[in-house]
């Protein structure tokens, strides 16, 4: 028997970090339009403690392996906020989150079979308390929270096995298994003089169990053929379910709980070709289809009767995390890699996914329409189906890698396809407001990458990325990506 122990400590802290984006907020209506909307904005310092143990055995009883894992982990973060020209309300919402895990797993091997079981648990505890300062008087006065301000908890518990079997036919490769999990949600609002919610205690059981069938068929030396299907499950946490804070200051959305969120399911099927020639080319491509159950979405909500709330002395409309009927997300990905001799390889990626959501056609929505005239505006529609928000543009990385004894060099171009608007979802999260009138336009960026390798004890790394200093932004960014910039690394081993 072999026992190794593991200890993790990690202790790390920040600066500010601010939100440039919400610093060019301006309002849109009334006697203050356009006119800034915050002359201060940003995370506090964010603090993480995490401490971990882990035992690993192996040949231990009737087992060949024996996994035990358990952490703490204690994170606090906060977010700062003070409008233009007023000093009598620096606004802070102050967040503490608690997390204790623990994961057993034991493997087994016999002859043509390997199987792993175990069961893992992970309980959360989150604390929120905001207040607001008149930095003239120093008066301090309670705000609504981010998170309800009495307790909140969310537990998991869950069992699981996985198996593999290897065929005599040693072509093929079977893998399967099985999760039973169990999630309990409990929260609730103390002080509900600021929104009147109609429900101020929420507590949820949800019990689910999930399974994968995967198959791997190597058909030639150089063919090798995955499938796979699978069952997923998501119960609504408390950012889901109990959650209220400003989606976007600029198109004027703020999201409140729903205790009617129910779970959500997903049935998913992927296929995956690889394919090599001659051991100088491989190529391959894969696809995926994943069909979504009550899928969890945001659209717009009412309270207490109305569609439109103040909300940081805006009128804002009110969005909540709800069931859809059913949604889908179907996408693809291809690699490419290729070796020009000893020391050159070229390589290739791309992927693209896309999404929608079913929504009730006889009911008129909000979406993004291209005009006659080329230009994208909001309309009202009677549809079938709306897009899903945070679903990216088509993306990829494409480069070449020169490698010696001493050296390892990587120049390459990351780059990102277009997000027209009419693929943004307007009551999600893709921030349109930060986008151009037409979208998220594409972009690339050529890199450079060297590892220099100074002795079996030293290695340095020179980095220069976005060395044609372009200027892009992410899809849903509401700032520009970083320019031109150096990197130097050191790494010593002993």
């Amino acid at each position: 028997m072999c026992l190794i122990h593991t200890l993790n400590f990690q202790y790390s802290n920040s600066s500010n970090v601010p939100r440039y984006d919400r610093l060019q907020d301006t309002f849109t209506t009334g006697a203050n339009r356009g006119l800034l909307r915050f002359a201060d904005w940003y995370y506090g310092p964010q603090q993480r403690l995490l401490t971990a143990y882990e035992l690993s055995a192996q040949k231990i009883g009737f087992f060949d392996e024996l996994k035990v894992n358990i952490n703490y982990q204690d994170i606090k973060e906060s977010r700062q906020q003070r409008d233009y020209k007023r000093y009598d309300r620096f606004d802070s919402r102050i967040e503490k989150l608690k997390v204790f895990g623990a994961t057993i797993s034991a493997r087994k091997l016999m002859t043509q079979h390997e199987v792993v079981a175990g069961v893992d648990m992970q309980l959360n505890d989150v604390t929120s308390k905001a207040t607001r300062t008149n930095l003239l008087t120093n008066a301090v006065v309670p705000l609504d929270t981010r998170y309800p301000d009495g307790k909140n908890s969310m537990n998991y518990i869950g069992v699981f096995a996985q198996h593999i079997y290897k065929f005599k036919d040693t072509r093929f490769v079977l893998n399967d298994g099985i999760r039973l999990q169990y999630v309990q949600l409990k929260s609730n609002v103390v002080n509900n003089s600021f929104f009147n919610l109609p429900i101020t205690n929420i507590t949820q059981n949800n019990v689910a169990v999930t399974g994968n069938l995967g198959l791997v068929f190597n058909a030639t030396k150089s063919t090798t053929i995955r499938t796979a299907l699978s069952t997923a499950f998501r119960a609504p946490n408390i950012d889901d379910l109990a959650k209220i804070f400003e989606s976007s200051s600029t198109a004027r959305q703020v999201v409140i709980p729903n205790a009617n969120l129910k779970p959500e399911y997903t049935y998913n099927a992927e296929l995956s070709i690889a394919q090599q020639f001659n051991g100088v080319l491989k190529i391959e491509a894969t696809g995926f289809y994943t069909y979504f159950d009550n899928g969890i979405i945001k659209a717009p909500f009412q309270l207490n009767g109305q569609d439109s709330i103040v909300y940081n002395g805006v009128k804002s409309q009110v969005l909540a995390s709800q069931n859809s009927n059913n949604a889908y997300i179907y996408g693809a990905t291809f690699n490419l890699q290729a070796t020009i001799n000893n020391h050159l390889n070229a390589y290739a990626g791309v992927s693209f996914t896309k999404g929608r959501f079913k929504i009730d056609e006889t009911k008129q929505t909000t979406i993004y329409e291209k005009q006659s005239n080329g230009t994208y505006a909001l309309v009202k529609r009677n549809v079938a189906t709306k897009p899903l928000d945070h679903i990216p543009p088509t993306f990829g990385k494409a480069g070449v890698q020169f490698e010696n004894k001493l050296l390892n060099t990587d120049l390459f171009v990351l780059f990102n396809g277009w997000k027209r608007l009419d693929q943004y979802n307007p009551d999600g999260e893709d921030n349109a407001v930060y986008a151009t009138k037409d979208g998220s336009p594409a972009w690339f960026t050529l890199n450079l990458k060297n590892t220099i390798t100074i002795n079996k004890y030293l290695q340095a790394t020179i980095s220069v990325e976005n060395i044609f200093d372009r200027n892009y932004r992410y899809f849903a960014s509401g700032f520009s990506a970083a320019g031109r910039n150096f990197q130097l690394g050191v790494r010593a081993q002993f």
